[in-house]
């Protein structure tokens, strides 16, 4: 098919693979359009090919079981996409899981903040239940730095689970990075008087939306920190801690929220992945990659959509449908009617080829 010929032409600089693997790579992602799902049985429905049905989900097992991408040429294929690629990244770490019997899915992944989404670098599997270890996470962001270096970072934004002295230490006296984490209102740091209270009753007195910057670096698991906060609407308090600017560090932070929305991306707002009946993690490692690769083609082809189509705004002040979505209803309307589309697919192509 055309269509497969076009996008293989797109990604075979980032996968080195021979042309039967690289064909069944783009078959999957194009399929991944139409089907909104990871499910196997659905995607070999709709793959083209001379083979029956079962066929072709023979062939799906046997890529699952056998294939290897390199996943450095992944994250730069990812890197490469983004516009102002050359400025300094903001990165956010999170993890996304669920459960399919008694297998724990939990992914910790590293992504770059862009325009209210993130883009999946890189990612590991945990194979547990539960907040990652101070091990995992510096493994993750040592990897960034291997491929990247340091100097791409701007600044590191993480949720509660993501404290720790160890983890601290890393970050402030290893690479020497600038972070903003939120901390748990029941955290303790110390008072001008020496003594040591709940961090939530320094920020008791402020308003909704009101922020405060408490004076001096605070003691908080043994190092030396900037404590900032608000409240929000619901009267939360989100309180954040950091090593160096303390006057940006809620607007930095109001960043971390993007890769949640990643997250719903690729599962129920886009391609569905909690789909999957994978049980075993390298597998739904490449399941990752693939969905990474259909992802950012959808939010490119959005954005370039949008930036000669504004989305249309609705009475209640937020928009119809994302960047994100416009893309994927894209692609997916113009593979659905790929004979009377095939310039405009060359088209959507032409912006992963770009990269």
């Amino acid at each position: 098919m055309i269509k497969d010929q076009v996008l293989k032409e797109a990604l075979e600089k980032y996968i080195e693979c021979n042309k039967p693997r690289l064909s069944f790579i783009t078959k999957f992602i194009i399929v991944l359009f139409t089907t909104r799902s990871v499910n196997f049985t659905k995607i070999a429905n709709q793959m083209l090919g001379a083979e029956k049905e079962e066929s072709r989900y023979r062939q799906i097992q046997r890529f699952f079981q056998i294939f290897e991408f390199d996943y450095d040429n992944i994250a730069y294929l990812v890197a490469s996409i983004i516009p102002n690629k050359d400025d300094k990244c903001v990165l956010s770490i999170d993890r996304t899981n669920w459960k399919y019997g008694k297998q724990n899915i939990n992914i910790l992944t590293l992504a770059i903040t862009y325009q209210g989404i993130a883009f999946p670098l890189m990612w590991t599997f945990l194979d547990k239940q539960g907040n990652s270890n101070t091990c995992e996470r510096i493994q993750i962001i040592e990897k960034f730095i291997e491929l990247f270096g340091k100097e791409k970072i701007d600044c590191i934004l993480a949720d509660r689970e993501f404290i720790g002295e160890a983890w601290f230490e890393y970050l402030i006296n290893k690479i020497d990075v600038k972070f903003r984490i939120r901390i748990k209102n029941c955290e303790y740091i110390n008072k001008k008087n020496g003594k040591h209270a709940y961090v939530k009753n320094f920020f008791r007195n402020i308003k909704n939306h009101e922020k405060k910057t408490l004076s001096n670096k605070r003691l908080l698991w043994n190092h030396m920190l900037y404590i900032v906060g608000t409240k929000s609407s619901s009267g939360e308090y989100v309180i954040i801690a950091t090593n160096k600017k303390p006057d940006t560090a809620l607007e930095d932070y109001s960043k971390r929220w993007e890769i949640e929305t990643l997250f719903k991306c690729l599962k129920s707002s886009g391609f569905n992945f909690e789909d999957t009946h994978l049980k075993c993690l390298p597998k739904i490692n490449k399941l990752m990659t693939l969905l990474t690769i259909a992802f950012c083609w959808a939010y490119i082809t959005g954005e370039w959509i949008t930036s000669h189509s504004p989305i249309k705004i609705k009475s209640h002040g937020r928009k119809a449908k994302s960047v994100f979505r416009v893309g994927l209803d894209t692609i997916g309307e113009i593979i659905v009617h790929i004979d009377r589309k095939i310039k405009q697919f060359k088209r959507v192509v032409r912006l992963l080829s770009c990269t």
